[in-house]
């Protein structure tokens, strides 16, 4: 995967709240999906990295999550719901 670590260093210089946010699938982790994400760990120590689900309806949600969850817990990583599809399900919120 192609990163341009110092394009994104210009536009973290230029934002005044920066994070880094990943959606993962259950697959993606044993793919080492981790070893990508530790890349922007290791480029921008301060910035926090959140993982959400790739999910499209409730029921994958519901089915994907608790993975998703133990690995934002093993890496130290801030697990963040996708709220509006636990609300709406396929539906977009408002």
């Amino acid at each position: 995967m192609f990163r341009d670590f110092n394009a994104i260093k210009s536009m973290v210089l230029v934002s005044e709240n920066c994070y880094f946010k990943f959606t993962i699938d259950p697959n993606f982790i044993n793919r080492g999906i981790e070893v990508e994400i530790e890349d922007y760990k290791n480029n921008f120590k301060n910035l926090p990295i959140y993982i959400m689900s790739l999910s499209k309806n409730l029921d994958e949600l519901q089915k994907n999550s608790e993975k998703i969850v133990q690995f934002a817990i093993k890496h130290n990583y801030i697990y963040s719901d996708r709220l509006h599809i636990r609300l709406w399900n396929r539906e977009r919120g408002c």
